[in-house]
């Protein structure tokens, strides 16, 4: 979504697909210390987002041990002071509330979105010169993002490509 309202405010034309939000919206996810910043770039602020309760501030840590124990820790003050400026601060979002707002966002910018599914593509070698959804749509375009995720990644099953999986 972010790619999308960066892309359209920027005044290219985006079409968006999305299979069924429904179906694939986590309950909620902890977003790392550089979500509130890209969050108030692309507009719902999080003092918006905190007020209307999608999301709080998680400020603390679990540290995994060696051993396989895991253990709480606040950092102190000192952590975001020189010469650390560590910002362990992570936001905590209901993200089916979080993608609504998002959508709401990227209307407003012009991104258009079909809720659908893309399922295969047409090629001229390396070069995609169509997608095809599984409602039958077929889209046409110089350019296309994957931007679906590892494990349902259209692009890297198609042309061959490794997939690297960045979760902990």
């Amino acid at each position: 979504m972010a790619a999308s309202i960066h892309l359209a405010r920027a005044g290219l034309q985006v079409l968006y697909i999305e299979a069924d939000p429904q179906v694939n919206d986590p309950i909620a996810e902890s977003l790392d210390w550089s979500a509130p910043g890209l969050l108030n770039v692309l507009g719902p602020s999080m003092d918006h987002l905190i007020h209307e309760g999608i999301s709080t501030y998680k400020r603390h840590v679990v540290l995994k041990l060696r051993g396989g124990a895991e253990q709480d820790y606040i950092p102190g003050d000192w952590l975001a002071n020189p010469p650390f400026n560590v910002e362990l601060r992570t936001i905590h979002v209901d993200r089916t509330r979080l993608n609504h707002a998002l959508r709401e966002v990227f209307t407003v910018a012009g991104v258009h979105l079909l809720r659908d599914k893309a399922i295969d593509l047409k090629r001229d070698g390396n070069r995609i010169i169509s997608v095809k959804t599984e409602g039958g749509v077929e889209i046409q375009s110089r350019w296309f993002i994957d931007a679906s995720g590892s494990g349902a990644s259209l692009f890297p099953r198609l042309f061959g490509l490794p997939v690297f999986d960045f979760r902990f």
